[in-house]
Parts: structure tokens; C-alpha cells; sequence
């Protein structure tokens, strides 16, 4: 197998204080990151410029752009990061001379700065494939690992720009079909940018055709919070025994993830034909824990005020098995697409305002029906 460099980015920010952040992703060894001399650049023509030859140069592999590069700091520019990205994308789009390649670029700034600005323009959503969060206890391993995978996927999507199939691209065999109407959206698809937008936000955030850890472990009925405390090495053998199920297309270093039909199929062949989802989380778990010749697969509980163990969803605020049909349809920043399915909270999440303080809210339709299962709850713990 080929060995792949390790991926150099380069750090666009105003802010000339960073030095423990950029100690923080050099020191995982996933990536290179090199702070762009911006003080030298800082007119939007002069910085796209230096850009564009350090891409002919082929000197960057990826770009972490502050949001605010307008701001106090000695550094600051006239325009904001988001401008300069949109320039660098419709750049990237055209096959011409004197355009940057198309690589990933990664919003870094402040939690602050993300919420009253990123957050409210959603016009900007599209530009950045990946944001990160200027704060001390940042998932450093994760984040550059998603990093690297960003870089090597753009290489391969750039490389493949004049050619790019989808079924190479998620490395899908014929067993595993698609929805026509995902298929229908990627053949529409022809800058690498627009490839990857479309599988890291429209794949990779929702379910179906993917599964995140947690969404895979709640089909499974397995409590993955504690076995990650308690039982990592079973909760690995439990990985380990749908691994022809991992989604192993661009991006998978960063990202994993699971296809939902392969594990559908998966359970039924080990479970001479039976339902995954018609059984309870007990089933599911007891045929796993024969399968595997152990007892130390850790049943998943209901959250309090849940009853159903046919979990099918996770609780977006505690990341914890829900029944969906126990849990609220939460609030969406944009429309699903015809194929993804919802996200839901628990009644817990919403009493105990933890899922407020996460910024999740039901959707409007559900508020009716909370207020009566509110009530429920609320008249039950007077008689008792």
C-alpha cells in the first residue's frame, strides 16, 4: 500500500496568540500546521493571490480559516473568512489557470464567534466542510484525524475530477444499492467540493444509508457508553463482528460509519432471519452475547420516562437508545432530504433544559404533544 504524506495545512487568523492551539494539532503527528503569514497579505487580492501560488506550488494540502479575520487583532483584514472562502471555492469550481486546487477548508474560531456569526448565516454553511472550536479541551486525536482524512479525500476527489464515480468513491460493491433518489442527486454532482459537501453533511450527519456509532450500537440494543467505560474489548469483538458493514469510501478515517441495510442484513443472517428492529433490546443482545460466546455485552436501559426497548434512534442531547416512537422530532436548521431520517430528543432532555442548553429544540408539531405527556408524568407523581 502506498504511504500518504502527512497532510500540511495552513492556518489563516489574524490572532498571532495561537501557539498552544497549533502545538495542539502538531502534536498528534496527524498533521502539519503552518500559520500563513497573513500580516503580509492582508489586502482580499494579495491573499488570494499568495494562495493561488502556493497551491501551483502544491505547498498545502487544507486551510483552517479563522471566521473573523476582520477584527481587532494586528493582523486583521477588511473582509471576513467567510468572503475569502467563498472566493476560494467558486475559484476551486473552474477548470482554468491561475484557480486553487480544491482542498478542505476548515472554519476555527471561537464558540462565540460561531454562534452570533456562522450559525445565523446559513448562506455560509456550505463553504467550510468541517468547523472546530478554539478551546483548550478539544478531542485533538479526533479532530486531526478528521483533518487527515479530509486532506487525503480531497487529493483523491481532485485527482478524479474529470472521472468521479460515486460507487468508487463510497467504495460500493453491487450487493448494496442505493436509493434512486441519492443516486439522482450524486450524478448532478461535479466539483470535488460539491462531492464532498454532499457526503459529509447529507451522509454522514444522518441516518440512513449511514449509521453512527451510536445510532449502530442502539440497533443493537448495546449500551455503548458503558462498554466504552467497562467492556471495551467486547464492545470491539461486537465492532469487529459487522466490520464488513463499515462504510470504507472516502473520508472513512475520519468519519465512521455503518451501513444501515448491511447491518439489517448482517443480524438476519446470524439470527436465522430474524427482525433486528421487532425485537427488543434484550433479544438483540442475548443473540449477540450467544454469537460471541460471552455475557459481557451490557444491555442498553431506557431513558427515564422511556419504556420501549425497540430502539431505532438515539436521544440527539444524551446520545443514548430511544424507541422512536417514544422520542420528539427535533427542530432541523434545514430541510431533510427525501431519504434521511429524523432526529429526536426525550422527554427527559426537554424537562431537565439540557437539550435547550445544547441549542436542540422540538419541532413545533411535538410541542403538543410534550405538554400532554408533561401532564401525565406530573399527575402520576401527585398520586404517588
Amino acid at each position: 500500500m502506498e504511504k500518504r504524506k502527512i497532510p500540511h495545512y495552513l492556518l489563516v487568523d489574524d490572532d498571532r496568540e495561537l501557539e498552544g492551539s497549533m502545538a495542539s494539532f502538531s502534536d498528534t503527528g496527524l498533521i502539519i500546521l503552518e500559520r500563513f503569514p497573513l500580516g503580509e497579505h492582508k489586502s482580499f487580492e494579495a491573499l488570494k493571490k499568495e494562495l493561488i501560488k502556493r497551491s501551483e506550488e502544491n505547498s498545502f494540502d487544507g486551510i483552517l480559516m479563522d471566521l473573523r479575520l476582520d477584527g481587532n487583532e494586528e493582523d486583521s483584514t477588511a473582509f471576513n473568512g467567510t468572503s475569502i472562502t467563498q472566493e476560494l471555492r467558486s475559484m476551486s469550481a473552474r477548470k482554468e489557470k491561475d484557480t486553487i486546487k480544491s482542498c478542505p477548508i476548515v472554519l476555527f474560531s471561537s464558540e462565540e464567534k460561531i454562534k452570533s456569526s456562522y450559525n445565523t448565516d446559513k448562506t455560509s454553511h456550505d463553504l467550510f466542510d468541517f468547523k472546530i472550536k478554539k478551546q483548550e479541551n478539544n478531542n485533538w486525536e479526533d479532530i486531526c484525524k478528521k483533518l487527515m482524512s479530509l486532506a487525503h479525500g480531497y487529493n483523491l476527489l481532485e485527482k478524479s475530477r474529470n472521472s468521479l464515480d460515486y460507487k468508487k468513491l463510497l467504495d460500493i460493491n453491487d450487493d448494496l444499492f442505493l436509493d434512486d433518489r441519492i443516486t439522482d442527486s450524486l450524478y448532478t454532482l461535479e466539483a470535488p467540493h460539491d462531492y464532498a459537501y454532499f457526503i459529509l453533511k447529507n451522509f454522514f450527519h444522518f441516518t440512513n444509508p449511514l449509521l453512527d456509532e451510536y445510532v449502530f450500537a442502539a440497533f443493537l440494543g448495546v449500551d455503548l457508553l458503558k462498554m466504552q467505560e467497562d467492556e471495551q474489548e467486547t464492545l470491539n469483538q461486537v465492532f469487529e463482528l459487522f466490520s464488513e458493514c463499515q462504510y470504507t469510501g472516502v473520508f472513512n478515517e475520519g468519519w465512521r460509519r455503518w451501513w444501515k441495510k448491511s447491518i439489517l442484513q448482517k443480524f438476519s443472517e446470524i439470527s436465522e432471519g430474524q427482525n433486528l428492529l421487532a425485537l427488543t433490546a434484550e433479544k438483540r443482545v442475548e443473540i449477540l452475547n450467544q454469537i460471541l460466546n460471552t455475557g459481557k455485552i451490557i444491555t442498553a436501559e431506557p431513558i427515564e420516562f422511556c419504556i420501549s426497548k425497540r430502539y431505532g434512534a438515539v436521544c440527539e442531547t444524551y446520545k443514548r437508545p430511544i424507541d422512536p416512537l417514544e422520542g420528539y422530532r427535533i427542530e432541523m436548521k434545514f430541510d431533510l432530504k427525501s431519504w434521511q431520517e429524523t432526529k429526536y430528543i426525550s422527554l427527559k432532555a426537554f424537562l431537565e433544559k439540557e437539550a435547550e442548553r445544547k441549542g436542540i429544540v422540538p419541532h413545533k408539531s411535538e410541542l403538543s404533544r410534550i405538554e400532554f405527556d408533561k401532564q401525565d408524568i406530573e399527575d402520576e407523581q401527585t398520586e404517588d
